[in-house]
């Protein structure tokens, strides 16, 4: 029994006289690969992102606060460039507030019946905060004297 070797033990040869093939070009060939490829593959992710964020465009918050008597009157919120058309009422139970939210761009806003308007609003929305349209002083026009 050899001086470095306990009862038990394995013997091991010198590490001279061992040989491991740890490398080999078809090896390095698919590393280098596999890490540009993950490399582009995260680059093409962050750009994707990037072009999605950029070209997205938000809805902007606008809110309308009105009053008592506006309650039977509908509001109309009309887009002038595509003509989309939003009906909204403004109700009790929401203490006559009411949101909706709009893409960038001018709309025409209408309070009352289409033949007889209470008010026609033009609001212009371009950038990403939030409007609001005060109502609180319009009234409609009564019959009685």
């Amino acid at each position: 029994m050899p001086r470095n070797q306990l009862p038990g033990d394995i013997a091991v040869e010198p590490a001279s006289e061992i040989t491991i093939r740890v490398r080999g070009p078809r090896r390095e060939f698919f590393v280098q690969f596999a890490i540009a490829a993950t490399a582009l593959l995260i680059v093409s992710m962050i750009a994707i992102l990037c072009w999605r964020w950029m070209t997205t465009v938000a809805p902007v918050l606008l809110v309308i606060d009105g009053n008592p008597s506006l309650e039977t009157q509908p509001i109309t919120i009309r887009a002038r460039n595509n003509g989309s058309v939003i009906q909204l009422k403004l109700l009790r139970q929401d203490a006559f507030k009411t949101i909706c939210y709009l893409l960038p761009g001018i709309y025409e806003v209408t309070v009352g019946a289409t033949n007889t308007p209470i008010l026609i609003h033009e609001i212009v929305i371009q950038d990403s905060r939030g409007h609001m349209l005060n109502l609180t002083n319009v009234h409609p026009p009564t019959t009685q004297p």
